[in-house]
C-alpha cells in the first residue's frame, strides 16, 4: 500500500473508532448534558494520545487530532443526538395518539 494511501486510510479508520465510541455513548446516556462530557473526555483521550505518540518514535499528527476527536467524536455525538430525539418525538407522538 502506497505510504500516501496507508495514511489516509489510518486516519479514516481514528475517525472510525472515535465515531464508534461516541454514538453509543450518547445514546447510552440520552443526549442529555452527560453525553457531551463523555464526548469531551474521549476528546481529552484523543488529544493525549496523539501528544504521547511523539515520546514513542511516531509523529504526532494535527490532521490525527482533527479525524480523532473533532470530525470522529463529534459525528458520533450528532449521530447519537439525532437518534435520541427521532426516537423520543416517536414515543411522544404515539403516546398522545393513546391518550386520545
Amino acid at each position: 500500500m502506497p505510504h500516501d494511501l496507508a495514511h489516509d486510510f489510518g486516519k479514516l479508520l481514528y475517525f472510525k473508532c472515535y465515531f464508534g465510541l461516541s454514538e453509543p455513548a450518547t445514546l447510552a446516556v440520552g443526549a442529555r448534558k452527560p453525553a457531551l462530557w463523555w464526548v469531551f473526555r474521549l476528546t481529552a483521550l484523543g488529544s493525549v494520545h496523539e501528544i504521547l505518540q511523539g515520546f514513542t518514535g511516531r509523529d504526532p499528527d494535527i490532521f490525527d487530532e482533527c479525524s480523532n476527536n473533532i470530525l470522529g467524536a463529534t459525528a458520533g455525538y450528532g449521530l447519537g443526538w439525532l437518534i435520541v430525539t427521532v426516537l423520543r418525538s416517536k414515543t411522544e407522538l404515539l403516546s398522545s395518539g393513546e391518550a386520545e
